[in-house]
């Protein structure tokens, strides 16, 4: 048994060793295809490997002769045009530019844009601040698709002598103020079409896309103020919705749980019966009431005579009231014309047209407001 013991001792030495001999083969066979001196650590190579120039489908270092292979993406990232390095950014501003007045001139309805602190004016009137931040975004983050001319010889090769639009704008940057003005044309190239921009202090003609020209020509709708309702929800105590035929009127409280959660939002029917409200019904309402938006202008206010023209003589009437039933908002809504009703709104001096399904949904009689009881249960 000993001698058997010791030459399976032995035995076991020896294959041992094979596996050793074998591995140490396979190191120095890696590091031999990497390009490394045997025994040098891994990461030393690849740190290398990281360093060296692109040179066609491997890599190789200045002053080394040793050719490593690399991933494709790796030389991918390095293969570079002029153009895609250069700025692309018509206007040249920068990210930290602030527009301060947007001139547009050559479209069917010239405006002007001027920012005072955090609100937009068109034309010297309240802007609709969403649409007047789109068209200074769209101009600010202008770029170019390709560049079609360094110098151009010819503006009208580029329809560029008679611009579709021109664009003057006033850009603050800290304490400094300046001025950028950009051309933009259209010109046919084939059965296409292509948009062209040129800053005015620059001779390069670039081409963009031709989504810039819709992004600043507007119709002056678009551009005016159409925010009926000015108001905060959390303010709101009552809501009273009136009608020719009777009055709603409903009571809104935040009730904070014992716990210390977050309140919860109830709304109950005092008038012209009690009960609980549909909440989702009279949240629904409320919302759409603060945010309530015009969909078309008709005109100034109209006379007091000439009401009935529009259904306003005896309109529906919500009524948003706050602490001690001070009124917050007011917005009187009349007859129907092409799917929109005509509404007055308390501060808005214009007649206007609301969508007709907004102003149809909101909780105009008891059955609406009402949260239905539920069912009697059945006697035992």
């Amino acid at each position: 048994m000993g001698g058997q013991g010791r030459a399976e001792e032995s035995g076991g030495e020896g294959e041992e060793r094979e596996a050793l001999r074998l591995r140490q083969g396979a190191r120095q066979g890696a590091a031999a295809f990497e390009g490394r001196t045997p025994g040098r650590a891994a990461g030393q190579g690849r740190e290398e490997l990281e360093a060296g120039a692109a040179c066609g489908g491997g890599t190789k270092k200045l002053g080394d002769s040793t050719v490593r292979v690399i991933d494709a993406y790796q030389k991918t990232a390095l293969e570079k045009t002029a153009f895609d390095l250069r700025d692309k950014k018509v206007a040249h501003l920068d990210d930290a530019a602030e527009l301060k007045r947007i001139d547009v001139a050559g479209v069917k309805s010239p405006y002007v844009l001027e920012k005072d602190g955090t609100t937009w004016k068109v034309n010297g009137a309240a802007a609709d601040a969403g649409a007047a931040d789109r068209v200074a975004s769209a101009l600010k983050s202008l770029r170019a698709t390709a560049v079609a001319a360094e110098k151009a010889g010819s503006l009208k090769e580029f329809g560029l002598d008679k611009p579709k639009a021109t664009v003057k704008l006033a850009v603050a940057a800290g304490s400094d103020t300046y001025a950028r003005v950009v051309r933009i044309g259209q010109v046919k190239s084939g059965a296409a079409q292509k948009t062209y921009a040129k800053r005015e202090d620059s001779a390069t003609v670039y081409e963009v896309d031709k989504q810039v020209l819709t992004d600043v020509e507007k119709e002056p709708f678009d551009l005016q103020n159409k925010e009926l309702v000015k108001v905060d929800r959390e303010a709101v105590r009552k809501l009273v919705f009136q009608t020719p035929a009777g009055k709603v009127e409903i009571t809104r409280v935040k009730n904070t749980p014992p716990d210390g959660g977050f309140p919860d939002e109830v709304f109950t029917v005092v008038a012209p019966h009690q009960g609980a409200a549909k909440k989702w019904k009279i949240s629904s309402a409320l919302y759409s009431i603060a945010s309530l938006r015009a969909a078309a202008f008709e005109g100034p206010v109209p006379a007091a005579k000439d009401l009935a023209k529009y259904g306003l003589d005896k309109p529906k009437t919500v009524t948003l009231l706050g602490e001690e039933d001070k009124v917050l908002a007011r917005v009187r809504v009349g007859s129907e014309k092409d799917g929109k009703r005509y509404a007055l709104a308390d501060g808005f001096e214009r007649l206007v047209r609301v969508e007709k399904a907004t102003a149809d949904d909101w909780p105009w009689t008891a059955t609406d407001a009402l949260d239905a009881p539920p069912p009697p249960q059945a006697s035992k």
